[in-house]
This record gives C-alpha cells, sequence and structure tokens, in this order.
C-alpha cells in the first residue's frame, strides 16, 4: 500500500491521482500533491505533506488513508502551561490564534489533564524496563472565531 512508500519519504502517484479528475481543459488536482514533499510523523502511521501551498496530514487509521489540511501555528511562551503534581499532568494552550481567512481569527483555549502510572515494557532484546503510561485523559477545548 502507500504507507511503505510514505515511509520512504516518497509520495505515491496513486495518492496524487486520487485527487484528480477531468476538466474542461485538462485534469483538475483538488488538492493538488504534486510535488509535495513527504515527512514521516508517525512510521506506518502518519505523514506530513508540503511543498504545493496548502499543508496536509496523512493518517492511516483501520486501514484507510484520511487527509486533513494542515495548520500551523507558532506558540509563544505565554501561551503555554504545564505542570506536573505527583502523577497528575496537565497541559494548558492559552489562546492560540490564527488566520482562518481575511476576515475572521480563530482562537483557541485547550487544557489537558493526564493521570500517568507505570508500565512495564519488554525491549527487543528482551530487557525489560518501566515507562511512564497515560492511565486516563480529560480533555477540554474552548474555540472562538471573531471577526476581523
Amino acid at each position: 500500500g502507500y504507507s511503505s512508500q510514505l515511509d520512504e519519504g516518497i509520495l505515491p502517484e496513486g495518492l496524487v491521482n486520487a485527487f484528480r479528475t477531468q476538466g474542461q481543459y485538462g485534469y483538475i488536482y483538488n488538492p493538488d500533491l504534486r510535488n509535495d514533499s513527504v515527512k514521516v510523523n508517525i512510521k506506518g502511521s502518519q505523514w506530513f505533506l508540503s511543498g504545493n501551498g496548502d499543508e496536509y496530514i496523512v493518517d492511516l487509521n483501520d486501514g484507510k488513508l484520511e487527509l486533513y489540511t494542515a495548520t500551523q501555528v507558532t506558540i509563544e511562551a505565554n501561551q503555554f502551561e504545564m505542570s506536573l503534581e505527583h502523577s497528575f499532568l496537565e497541559i494548558k494552550f492559552i489562546d492560540l490564534t490564527y488566520h482562518q481567512s481575511w476576515q475572521y481569527d480563530v482562537h483557541i483555549n485547550y487544557t489537558e489533564q493526564v493521570s500517568l502510572g507505570l508500565k512495564t515494557v519488554t525491549t527487543s532484546s528482551g530487557d525489560t524496563k518501566q515507562i511512564f503510561n497515560f492511565t486516563q485523559s480529560v480533555r477540554n477545548m474552548t474555540v472562538n472565531v471573531t471577526k476581523t
């Protein structure tokens, strides 16, 4: 499938052509992935495509590829908080803002609270070690759109 090519940093021609339709004067690509570069986010399951204008995240979910428009947001120091108390981790993003269009800005506040526990795993060499494992997660996100 496409995932092995994406893992090698190769944009499969079949994936590009899946978004091709016949227009009045030739082929139309929407989205146009031709000549995009591939960056592996998570080998075997998530990739980042860029280079032809818009940027995309490709996820492999239950054997199907899902394509999402990517949005990059710069997070300033005063817009991020993280605290750890015993086994409880809280992460906050405060008023992340991006311009949706010339008319609208999107403001996002996001909080995630995670309970951490230890999990014993076996390495490829047969050794065991303990890693932090998320045992419980609570998320809260508020999105506000303002007219510019």
